[in-house]
Formats: structure tokens, sequence, C-alpha cells
């Protein structure tokens, strides 16, 4: 191992205030006392005190001498001691680490989730999340073993994540956060923070904190008759009038097969289920393959597009591969219309047609059905939506007969 480096400075007093300068040595190494080096010219100057410099300042005293044995002393303690005639005190004994590998319980833990999403108890997004996530705190916080990691590690990512990301997301810390907390449950690990007088384990509510979610926004009827007329082709018409109509999550279309669109029935659907096109393989969220009926409107759009597709994908590219520019084309569409970009997401389609479902008096649990929620609680962003247009139709009403005149 490599000895380390102990350069002599002393701390003199210059025209411009007080500088750590290197000492000058002779051409047989020896120090010359009182003399630094100054813009690559030695000169003399009787005061301030050495210090040596590995890692930090080390005050070593006034004498050139005593700055020269405590380097020598911290380069290699045997020798020095040998020179002097001294008896050097017992190294301390080297802590051997224990427990287990960092890598080792990331490898165990990272194919328990290879079986589980190989018995559809998990997605494979959760084990690809989980892989990097892993990788990159051990990265960051260089632990070798478990038992070496702490609460700072945690907290220490999470914050690089944040500083580091993209688009500087608390989200994103706070999701790496729990991530990593997660698997050192799974290892048996509970990191712990003191609370009062006591020792409590670490939970979502030490992990970054982010707003609360907003409101669902909408697009208005305005906005939509303008960006469905700025559409170039009856194909992408017809596509995002389908996310308008059906709620459908951006690759549940884009994964949409002719077999998948069911019209020759009294209820006609369109079937989200598990399906591999162009060596992709799609699952739908949460496993909930599902039926979306959809209206009488929206039946003919999708014969003709049926009737005139020559691929295996009814929304593919024209050599039949999946489409995965349609956001693009979604912000193109925006500009060509005159309307600002942010106002148009692929998501936002289906915060549309959550919102007019429920403004036409669709119950929750039909609704839930068919946009393939798990629960009728993950609705209510929707249903707060539309309280907040009543609220603001109610602000105006009160303010209808009191207009606002300004003093001239």
């Amino acid at each position: 191992m490599a000895l380390p480096k102990f350069t002599i400075y002393k701390h003199v007093k210059l025209e411009y205030g007080w500088r750590y300068c290197k000492a000058a040595f002779h051409s047989n190494k020896k120090i010359k006392p009182d003399i630094v080096v100054v813009n690559d010219s030695e000169e003399t100057h009787r005061e301030g005190a050495y210090y040596l410099n590995h890692k930090g300042w080390i005050p070593v005293g006034e004498d050139a001498k005593e700055a020269v044995n405590e380097r020598l002393k911290r380069l290699n303690s045997a020798e020095y001691h040998r020179l002097n005639g001294t008896t050097a005190p017992e190294a301390r004994p080297r802590k051997t680490p224990t427990g287990i590998p960092f890598q080792v319980a990331m490898d165990a833990y990272l194919a328990g989730i290879e079986r589980a999403v190989a018995s559809r108890n998990k997605r494979k997004g959760t084990l690809d999340l989980a892989r990097t996530t892993l990788k990159k705190f051990s990265q960051h916080s260089k632990v070798q073993y478990l038992s070496d990691i702490t609460v700072a590690h945690l907290d220490n990512y999470a914050a690089w994540c944040i500083a580091t990301g993209r688009t500087h997301s608390s989200q994103t810390g706070r999701n790496e956060f729990l991530r990593v907390n997660q698997f050192l449950r799974a290892q048996g690990i509970v990191l712990t923070k003191i609370d009062g007088k006591k020792q409590v384990p670490i939970g979502m509510k030490d992990a970054p904190k982010v707003s609360e979610a907003k409101t669902v926004v909408t697009n208005t009827p305005e906005e939509l008759e303008k960006f469905f007329e700025a559409c170039r082709g009856f194909k992408q018409w017809a596509a995002f009038q389908t996310l308008q109509r059906t709620g459908l999550r951006e690759m549940e279309l884009a994964t949409l097969r002719q077999q998948d669109i069911v019209l020759d029935s009294k209820k006609p659907y369109l079937d989200v289920c598990k399906r591999t096109v162009d060596g992709y393989e799609f699952v739908p969220k949460w496993y909930q393959e599902r039926q979306v009926e959809i209206d009488p409107d929206l039946v003919p759009v999708l014969q003709k597009l049926k009737s005139t597709c020559r691929n295996e994908l009814v929304f593919g590219t024209a050599s039949g591969l999946l489409n995965m520019h349609l956001l693009r084309e979604c912000k193109r569409i925006a500009v060509r219309a005159g309307l600002p970009q942010a106002r148009f997401k692929l998501h936002r389609f289906r915060a549309n047609f959550a919102t007019h479902c429920i403004r036409e008096g669709m119950d929750l649990e039909t609704l839930r059905c068919i946009l393939g929620h798990r629960d009728t609680e993950s609705l209510r962003s929707y249903v707060n939506s539309l309280k907040g247009e009543e609220r603001a139709a109610k602000m105006a009403k009160v303010w209808s007969g009191q207009p606002l005149t300004k003093p001239r």
C-alpha cells in the first residue's frame, strides 16, 4: 500500500493576508528553517507555524526540525522509531468486517423478485426499478456490508437523486428512499432514528416530502375541438379520439391489435389483455385485464380503421412496428392548432374521459372497471376535479351581480 503524502507548509503573513506556503528544502532534502516558496521564489518569514497537509491541516509546531520529524513519523512510524531508538506502540488490530456482503444480499433479493415476476405476482418493471435503484445506491454509498448501512446513507442517497435527476423531483428521491428501505427490511434490517427518548424504525414519514396531489387538469371542449381539427390523416385522428372516448393508457392503445377490437357483438368492446407484439410483452397495469365497452359513435371509426389496416397493430407504424412517438405527435398537433404544448399530454385524454363520465352520472364502480383501477379510492382525484369546477361556478355566481370597475 502506498504511503500517504504529507507536505510541509508554513502559515505566514503576506501583503494580501495570511497564507499557507510550501517550505523550502536544500538539495539534500533538508528543510530551510523559516524559508518558504512564494510565487516560485524563496522568501524569509519567521512568523507563523508549520503545518502538514494531508486531507486537512495538521499543526506540527514552530520549529522546522520538529515539522520534519513529525512528517517522517507519520510517513513511516516503524522506521522513525528504529532510527531514534524508541519503541513503536503496538498497532491496533484491524477490524474484520462481519455480516452479509451487500452484493450477495442484492443478488438474492433480485432473484426473489425474478421468481415473483415469473409467477406473475410482480411486474417486470418492478424488477428493473429495484435493480437500477440498488446498483445506484451501492455506487453512491460505497458500502460493502449490510451492517454498514445507516440512516444517513439513505438520506444522502435520496438527496443525491433529487439533485442529479433530470427533473429534480422530490417524488423521485422519495421513491428511491422507499425502495432501498424496502430492500433492507427484506433482509431483516430495520434502521431506526431517535424520537424523543426512544428509537423508532424509519418509514414513509422519513422519506423526502412531496406536495399533495393537485386536482386533475383536463382540456376544455374548445381546446379539444381545435386539437382534433389539426390532426393529419384519419389514422392519427382516430388514435386520439380512441384515447379521448375510451380512457386507454398509452401502451394499451399502442399495442392494440385487430383481434382486440371486437365489433361483431351486441356490446362492442376493446379487449385489454396480455399480449406480445413486435417483441414487446405488454401486461396491463396491476394485471387488470378487462373489456372496455365503446360508444356507438366510435364503432364506425374503428370499423373503418380495421378494414384499412394491413398489419397486426391497429395504431402501429406504416411498417407494422410499435408507435412509440404518440406523445411527440400529440405535441406537434397542439402546436399546429395554436395551443400550448403543456396543455396536452397522453394521460390527460384519460382524465378527460374519466371526468366526462362522472359529470354525465356514471357510477364510480363502473368507471373503475373501465379504467382498470384497483379500487374506487384511486378515482378521488377525478371527483375532486369536478368539485373544483363546481366551486368555480359558485364563485362566479356570487360575484355575477357586482362587476369589477376600474377607478378613473
